[in-house]
């Protein structure tokens, strides 16, 4: 194995980074990371675990960056080259404060979840500010809306309806004007989303090409809210 390190100056005193390789000259260390990086003032930047390679962890992240405060920025978790976990989401983004302000969860390297959305911000109170939903690295959701956003009190703003990674808003408005459903998500019943996902149980969506998309869905949201009143508060 050889080791190597850069400096920030020509005295060799500060140093910018570690790096292990194999006989490859590939990344690779067994027994920690194989790429450290420093910051200028010598504060840990980010630790980075490869085998022959490949970004490769099993007993933890693969990647750790850190904030100046020597508190986790993000932690990734790889497995063989792939952003992978299967017992928490693979990767997790950190405010200054040390809460979670994002959580994804992936599968072989596609965002992937049975059971709940696959990427969920938070505020930085610790609410939860957007839910996506991804199913084997496509944004899909057949029982409700694909991506929910939330106001920082907890009522929902606004939400997205994708099946099989297409957008069905036009889809859904025929749907709603058919079946009388409120525009706003956040006032649909518990029937009106039993209805829905019974309806769209085996649609399967058209897809189009991108000029088509933007002609036929002129706005971000199904439900046609497009404020954006909470951003940049996460």
């Amino acid at each position: 194995m050889t080791i190597k390190y850069t400096y920030y100056d020509k005295d060799e005193k500060h140093i910018e980074s570690e790096s292990h390789y194999n006989a490859e000259d590939a990344y690779h260390c067994e027994d920690g990371p194989a790429l450290i990086t420093y910051s200028d003032d010598g504060t840990l930047q980010a630790q980075h675990y490869f085998i022959n390679g490949e970004r490769h962890r099993e007993s933890g992240p693969a990647e750790i960056k850190y904030l100046k405060n020597g508190q986790p920025r993000s932690k990734t978790y790889f497995f063989k080259d792939q952003k992978h976990r299967i017992d928490g989401p693979a990767v997790l983004k950190y405010s200054e404060n040390g809460r979670v302000k994002e959580e994804e969860y992936h599968v072989e390297g596609r965002k992937h979840k049975d059971d709940g959305p696959a990427v969920v911000n938070y505020y930085k109170h610790g609410k939860v500010r957007t839910e996506r939903y991804w199913v084997e690295g496509k944004q899909h959701r057949r029982e409700g809306p694909a991506k929910i956003n939330y106001h920082q009190n907890g009522d929902i703003k606004s939400a997205q309806f994708w099946i099989d990674d297409v957008d069905i808003a036009v889809e859904l408005d025929d749907w709603m004007y058919d079946y009388d459903i409120p525009e706003k998500f956040a006032k649909w019943t518990a029937e009106n989303l039993a209805l829905f996902a019974s309806s769209f149980a085996d649609f399967t969506p058209e897809r189009y090409d991108e000029d088509d998309y933007l002609d036929r869905v002129p706005r971000e949201d199904s439900n046609g809210d497009n404020s954006n009143e909470d951003e940049g508060d996460i």
